[in-house]
């Protein structure tokens, strides 16, 4: 497997390698997205069952903060903030699947050109050998697998990334 991503990667020019890897950047930062949006459900289940926790906050941070929260006040922070953490997730897992179907599509797209622009550097007795049929179906069902490996490859790393994070949060 490793031997076919290196192809992969050989095989991109210079601008997809940075649209890859802006790809690659943009997967961890929706892993840390969600690792806070899960972090934030432990502050509120802490206030709900265990009463030190709320004592905890106020004596640490109300000096800091220079306010005084109730136990309701302080749930309803920490629900707000949850909320609004779970949104901008959210839109970003939006943004970041629009990315991704976008650069798949233009892989696609780069790939099928070059699997046609070496058909067409083939000389005039290849045809003969080949049949139409068969150059356009290597030039589509190829281009598909091709596009399905690399799918495939990006949700593996982005679900190792989140099974890690996890494991370290946790």
């Amino acid at each position: 497997m490793i031997e076919t991503i290196k192809k992969f990667y050989f095989f991109l020019d210079e601008y997809k390698k940075s649209k890859l890897i802006f790809l690659l950047i943009f997967l961890i930062i929706m892993l840390l997205l969600e690792l806070i949006s899960i972090a934030l459900i432990i502050p509120i289940i802490s206030i709900l069952v265990d009463n030190n926790f709320y004592e905890f906050f106020n004596s640490n941070y109300t000096n800091y903060f220079k306010l005084e929260l109730s136990k309701d006040e302080l749930l309803k922070v920490f629900i707000l903030f949850f909320i609004i953490g779970i949104c901008l997730k959210n839109i970003f897992f939006l943004f970041l699947k629009w990315y991704q179907i976008k650069f798949v599509r233009n892989f696609r797209l780069y790939f099928t050109y070059k699997l046609f622009d070496i058909y067409m550097r083939q000389p005039y007795n290849f045809f003969f050998k080949k049949k139409s049929s068969e150059i356009i179906r290597n030039l589509e069902s190829d281009s598909t697998m091709i596009v399905r490996m690399f799918d495939s490859f990006m949700i593996i790393i982005s679900e190792i990334f989140l099974f890690t994070g996890i494991l370290i949060l946790l």
